[in-house]
């Protein structure tokens, strides 16, 4: 982790976020900061409202008080375009393209460092070309998009993330209904990138394994922020998920390993 100084700001800090929809407290009074190249993981019940705060992260959705920096900044002071430059959002389902083909996707992350009527160059097409073989979809450049499996979608997203050459990438579940061998390429793809990363996912295990830092939410709160070791642990499973769980030392790396009692689960 980078420490921040004056010359370094945290890649993102926020202070006192809260989000409401009608009546209903969505998010309450969050404040963490984010160094840069952090790779982060939000983890946290159903509803707890993990993708909420990612969609405040990049300003699809503007909170109800609190403030958000961006690299030293009020987000609010980017335009939509320079934080396009800069932040790059892989969604938990990708969005239809019609009939665009996985090249043309691809190439959509050109788009903020290009003019509205520029056309695209060779430099332009070696890029959208590279980050394809990185991510092993140059085969199905041609294909439509649509056409892709899931596990296929999302590794042509995070090729456009690639292209796009963010600071920041935010992923909202992108391991969702992809098999275990493609929830761990995403992962490692977006770990490979070497920047900032901060990733909403449900699997607590994967979490352990790649993620340097996990804030845990529940009921629009973060009730832990920390390691692995210090978040994952029996008592704040329980408390927080009602369930029971032994945590030991994973036998393939340093993170824990959970093993759920599947019998064991409680009423929250």
């Amino acid at each position: 982790m980078s420490s921040t100084t004056p010359n370094n700001p945290p890649a993102l800090w926020v202070e006192k976020l809260s989000w409401q929809m009608k009546s209903k407290v969505i998010l309450d009074n969050l404040c963490f900061r984010i160094e840069p190249g952090e790779f982060v993981g939000l983890i946290g019940p159903n509803g707890a409202g993990k993708s909420s705060l990612l969609r405040c992260l990049y300003r699809k959705t503007i909170p109800s008080m609190g403030t958000i920096q961006f690299s030293g900044r009020p987000i609010e002071t980017y335009s939509r375009r320079a934080l396009a430059r800069q932040i790059a959002v892989v969604q938990q389902e990708s969005p239809a393209q019609f009939d665009l083909s996985v090249r043309d996707v691809i190439s959509m992350g050109l788009t903020p460092h290009k003019s509205l009527l520029a056309f695209d160059t060779q430099e332009d097409h070696d890029q959208v070309t590279k980050a394809a073989h990185k991510v092993d979809v140059a085969q199905l450049l041609d294909q439509p998009f649509n056409s892709l499996s899931g596990g296929e979608k999302q590794r042509a997203m995070i090729a456009r993330a690639i292209v796009q050459q963010p600071s920041v990438l935010l992923m909202d579940e992108p391991t969702n209904h992809l098999d275990v061998h493609h929830q761990i390429e995403v992962l490692e793809l977006a770990r490979a990138m070497k920047i900032t990363v901060v990733v909403s996912i449900h699997d607590l295990n994967l979490a352990a394994a790649f993620c340097d830092r996990l804030l845990l939410i529940d009921r629009g709160a973060i009730v832990a922020d920390g390691s692995s070791q210090d978040v994952l642990t029996e008592e704040i499973l329980a408390r927080v998920f009602a369930v029971n769980a032994q945590v030991d030392p994973h036998p393939f790396g340093n993170g824990p390993r959970i093993t759920f009692d599947f019998g064991g689960h409680r009423s929250r």
